[in-house]
């Protein structure tokens, strides 16, 4: 897969556009190609908490960087947890 550009940057959606094009190689043949345009939609940290908040999640915890750390802004992933409580998930299964 070779990315051909990732220019398309929409701030006020907060959205990246990047296109990218696969070759189908099958036995060493080249067999087909297809490009293929991907939107990646970001969120901010307190946007995503209030997301989930806004959907029933309960006792929202952020960890650093995938350990047990609490996460800050110099954290450079950010993991999310929560729990819903089964009356939110009526007609989910759990």
């Amino acid at each position: 897969m070779t990315t051909l550009w990732s220019e398309a940057v929409d701030l006020w959606e907060q959205i990246l556009l990047s296109k990218r094009r696969c070759d189908l190689i099958i036995r060493g043949n080249a067999s087909g190609l297809k490009c293929i345009a991907n939107p990646l939609r970001w969120y901010f940290y307190h946007e995503f908490l209030m997301m989930l908040e806004r959907a029933g999640f309960e006792d929202l915890v952020t960890y650093s960087d995938h350990s047990d750390r609490p996460a800050t802004q110099e954290s450079k992933t950010v993991v999310y947890g929560a729990l819903r409580p089964r009356s939110a998930a009526i007609g989910f299964p759990i």
